[in-house]
């Protein structure tokens, strides 16, 4: 009886350490296995942080690229290019209809008290009537913003002598390109903004009280779709 206690008083010593040796293997196992976690999430979160981080860069010189052709006989597309004359080709009939709708109930886009023909107090009263022929004061009250569109860009310097134009990217990617600059002042940085990034294949036309024909001159010459050398500005 005695003997059998002492072998099972020597097994019990060797059970644990087999179970001993086999929960530090399992542990083992598990902080690798979270080891192997903790440095996959900390590579993600640093490749976040990089790219929070780095500031996206824009090339001051680069040109409106032109946009893929959309399949023109997409139906949802079909409202808004009809309506523009080919202009707007991806816009969705849904989006259009709301934007058609604006215009419409702003429509007359005009304060008609404050006109200057009209026999409303504004015509009456001395100081009302001289404000209204003011510019600032004319357009706060007369022809509200009704269409947007969705890419305008301003091209040429910034303040005097840059111009807003409506997606010029479509301009870009369409065949023709026919400008007419009103107002330069010797100024043609939107003129040459317009040949390098929409194309030189558009042909500019600026008007000006002023004679500034040297300085267009001074832009020298384009060349059109046809290979023809032609001058970059006609004043």
């Amino acid at each position: 009886f005695l003997a059998g206690n002492l072998d099972t008083a020597m097994t019990f010593p060797r059970q644990h350490e087999k179970y001993k040796k086999r929960r530090t293997h399992i542990f083992q196992l598990i902080a690798s296995k979270r080891f192997i976690m903790c440095s996959a999430l900390l590579l993600l979160l640093a490749q976040i942080l990089l790219k929070s981080v780095t500031p996206p860069s824009f090339s001051t010189t680069s040109t409106i690229t032109a946009k893929e052709n959309r399949d023109e006989t997409n139906s949802d597309y079909q409202l808004a290019y009809k309506e523009s004359l080919g202009f707007f080709d991806d816009i969705p009939s849904s989006h259009w209809k709301l934007m058609r709708t604006k215009v419409e109930e702003m429509s007359p886009n005009f304060n008609t008290f404050y006109l200057p023909h009209s026999k409303s107090q504004a015509e009456e009263d001395d100081r009302l009537r001289g404000l209204n022929h003011k510019p600032g004061w004319f357009y706060q009250n007369h022809y509200e913003p009704e269409f947007r569109c969705w890419h305008e860009r301003r091209i040429g310097a910034l303040g005097d002598g840059g111009k807003w134009i409506c997606d010029p990217h479509r301009i870009a990617n369409s065949k023709d390109c026919l400008v007419y600059s009103v107002g330069s002042d010797g100024d043609f940085s939107f003129e040459e903004g317009i040949l390098k990034k929409i194309g030189e294949h558009c042909e500019i036309h600026t008007f000006d009280f002023g004679n500034y024909g040297q300085k267009a001159a001074e832009l020298g010459n384009r060349i059109d779709a046809n290979g023809k050398e032609l001058p970059a500005v006609n004043y």
